[in-house]
């Protein structure tokens, strides 16, 4: 259920002090301090991830008898959404390498990837991925053995924050002459890869997510190969995840935008003590729609956990929600960005000021295209057309 007075969506009670505490204090004191400069050099958050290592937040969703803090879906999607209150960069690098850490805790069944677990517990090293494709540059990627030595040699299309992660997760075809489809998953550590940026990453916004495109060349344990297929895995939780976190940090984008226009109409407040400014009224439209991705995300969170028991995280009608989650969630994000803006007035324009809606409108558009959302409504047109009842 949502928490209205702080908009947490956790479905069960916090066991250990509360994450998205301990990333609120690291939000107000580390990431929001630097994130000026991370987006203005478009650089990796570095001392942000450094200081979620410390507070061992890298390793909060393992399981408490795996070394973790036992942090369920919705305590994570409290701390990504609270973190994109002060760094929407910093919180979509928590989301990401959490799907991984959750994809690694529900499939890494091999000793050489619950070693690989027991290092982000113990190291608090970070994960990333490389799922997207370059079909025409490599030919789908796969697994070729030589002399008992198994190789990889992928294009990204994007591998956000790949340059400074310790180990990658990818997928490739099973062998050379596989079917397009025959994938498995895998984990490749950075260090003992060949790891060569294809782009740059000049962009409007999320610019300190460093998503660029990565070629990873490396030989590979046979241990790093995930037992399951990767269509069992993307489709049994890593979409569900990917799509609940990164959900997570767009509705922080438009929380982020209605604090700021709630400062503006406090400040207006003040200047004419007695009355209620006309910006008020705009700021009341804004909390409404915010209120209905706060609403949506956490319906999202309280489907995960009972289909996740039940094995049941591929129903259509979850992956349908999902989709709309994300394309709901950039779109109020922007709106409420944008509408923000209105409020500020000519403050919010600045770049040196001490109003952030500049660089939260460039963030909430950059959103929108992540994970397209005209892809997603596509995928989700041709689901609809199939069934006999919405």
């Amino acid at each position: 259920m949502v928490n209205m007075v702080d908009g947490s969506i956790s479905t069960e009670p916090t066991r250990d002090g509360g994450v998205a505490r301990a990333v609120e204090r690291i939000g107000e004191t580390v990431a929001g301090p630097a994130a000026r400069e991370v987006d203005i050099e478009a650089r990796f958050p570095a001392e942000t991830i450094e200081a979620l290592k410390r507070e061992r937040i890298l390793s909060a969703i393992v399981p408490m008898n795996l070394g973790g803090r036992g942090a369920s879906i919705g305590e994570m999607a409290d701390a990504v959404r609270v973190l994109s209150h002060y760094c929407t960069s910093s919180a979509l690098v928590l989301a990401m390498h959490t799907i991984e850490v959750y994809t690694l805790v529900r499939y890494g069944e091999t000793p050489w990837l619950r070693g690989l677990l027991s290092r982000v517990v113990d190291e608090q090293i970070l994960l990333a991925n490389a799922t997207s494709e370059r079909p025409a540059s490599d030919g789908g990627s796969a697994l070729v053995r030589e002399g008992g030595i198994i190789r990889i040699d992928r294009a990204a299309l994007a591998c956000s924050y790949g340059m400074n992660a310790d180990a990658i997760m990818t997928h490739v075809r099973r062998a050379p002459d596989a079917a397009p489809d025959d994938r498995v998953y895998l984990a490749v550590p950075a260090q003992e890869a060949e790891l060569e940026p294809t782009s740059t990453w000049n962009t409007l916004g999320l610019r300190g997510t460093c998503s660029y495109g990565l070629r990873i060349r490396a030989a590979v344990d046979e241990g790093a190969i995930f037992p399951t297929p990767w269509s069992e895995v993307m489709n049994g939780g890593f979409i569900q995840a990917r799509h609940i976190l990164a959900g997570a940090a767009y509705v922080g984008i438009a929380e982020a935008a209605l604090r700021e226009a709630h400062r503006a109409v406090r400040s207006e407040a003040r200047r004419a003590l007695g009355t209620t400014p006309p910006s008020a009224n705009r700021l009341a439209e804004l909390l409404l729609e915010v209120e209905k991705v706060r609403g949506a995300l956490a319906a999202a969170v309280s489907r995960f956990g009972p289909l996740e028991g039940e094995s049941l995280l591929d129903d259509i009608s979850f992956i349908v929600s999902l989709r709309n989650l994300k394309v709901m969630s950039t779109a109020v994000a922007t709106e409420t960005a944008s509408k923000a803006l209105q409020i500020c007035g000519i403050a919010g324009i600045h770049r040196d000021g001490d109003m952030v809606i500049e660089r939260i409108i460039r963030d909430a558009h950059a959103a929108l295209v992540m994970f397209g959302n005209d892809g997603l409504l596509r995928q989700n047109a041709s689901v609809l057309v199939a069934r006999k009842e919405i």
